[in-house]
């Protein structure tokens, strides 16, 4: 079987990454309060090493109220940036390209989770 055109170089807009294999979002669960831990760093570093060109790290909640689900990552406050630095200088190390998946949970959000009110764009319960 031929897999040249999956190992070739290929453009994406302004970013050129270095093959096609694509390794999507997984929420895993690993954040703390929000925050980039080492097994965050571990486990992408073992994928970024294994080839992938491009890493999209799991749901990361852009405003304090939508983080949905326990262990998600954070990016709505300064004190987040060290450690997703941390995390896209890991994953870059080897010259595989670092992306996120913005999450908010929106009216999937219960409140007994953020204690209060969930934000949405929708009145609708979930």
């Amino acid at each position: 079987m031929e897999l040249e055109r999956l190992f070739s170089e290929v453009k994406v807009g302004q970013m050129t990454l270095k093959n096609r294999i694509v390794m999507p979002a997984l929420h895993l669960e690993y954040a703390k309060g929000g925050s980039i831990t080492d097994q965050h760093i571990d486990f992408y570093s073992e994928r970024a090493k294994g080839g992938a060109g491009l890493i999209i790290t799991g749901g990361a909640y852009p405003e304090e109220r939508g983080g949905a689900f326990p262990g998600m990552i954070g990016i709505s406050k300064d004190e987040f940036v060290p450690g997703l630095k941390r995390l896209a200088g890991t994953i870059q190390e080897y010259d595989c390209r670092a992306g996120i998946q913005l999450l908010h949970g929106g009216r999937y959000v219960p409140s007994c989770v953020i204690g209060e009110t969930p934000v949405s764009a929708s009145a609708v319960p979930s």
